[in-house]
């Protein structure tokens, strides 16, 4: 089912100009726009996460040299936890 959205003239043309360009519907150019857009979000929202938690004194130990150890107490946490 197809519907409208408004967008101005020159978004309308700019579409339109690299669906022609590509061998492609506007629909997909779109699409495609949408789903790189939303790529680069997670990425970026990953990276703010990422880089809070080496912030956070326990992750930053972590990161320096006891992933190991980390990662042997988790992996114990789990087979108790279960």
């Amino acid at each position: 089912m197809a519907t409208t959205i408004k967008v101005s003239a020159s978004t309308r043309d700019r579409v339109n100009d690299v669906g022609a360009r590509l061998g492609r519907t506007a629909d997909q150019v779109v699409s495609g726009a949408l789903i790189e857009y939303e790529r680069a979000l997670f990425w970026e929202q990953y990276t703010a996460a990422a880089d809070a938690s080496v912030a956070d004194p326990e992750m930053a130990a972590v990161e320096d040299g006891e992933r190991e150890l980390w990662d042997a107490a988790t992996a114990r946490d789990a087979m108790t936890d279960g």
